[in-house]
């Protein structure tokens, strides 16, 4: 079971450092959350309370810059902490949740539109 005070975590780092956008290819139209952070433990702390089964992904530094750790939800995990989240989110933020959800809702394959109907 997932604390408040962790629901609350992940939407502040998502607030500050996340990206929302609709996956392609294999989540076609579905949700994906990306967090990008040069500090392993926060990446990893996300990735620990999201139950995300994606890898944290690692772009090696240079002479000037640190190591880049990423990690990705998408596909229904994705939705439902958009869904989570949302009313602890910005305007800015919202906005583009609201969007990507109401983009989720009419696309084949989810929302209630695609339930058969009897008579």
């Amino acid at each position: 079971m997932l604390s408040v005070v962790d629901i609350a975590w992940v939407a502040g780092l998502l607030e500050g450092e996340g990206c929302f956008s609709i996956g392609n290819k294999k989540y076609l139209n579905s949700g994906v959350i990306a967090i990008a952070s040069t500090d392993y433990d926060t990446v990893f702390r996300f990735k620990s309370i999201t139950k995300t089964s994606n890898q944290i992904q690692t772009k090696k530094s240079t002479k000037y810059w640190k190591t880049c750790y990423k990690v990705t939800i998408s596909g229904n995990r994705a939705i439902q902490w958009m869904m989570t989240i949302y009313p602890l989110m910005g305007i800015r933020r919202k906005v583009v949740i609201k969007h990507l959800l109401d983009r989720w809702k009419l696309s084949p394959g989810s929302g209630s539109h695609n339930k058969k109907r009897n008579g």
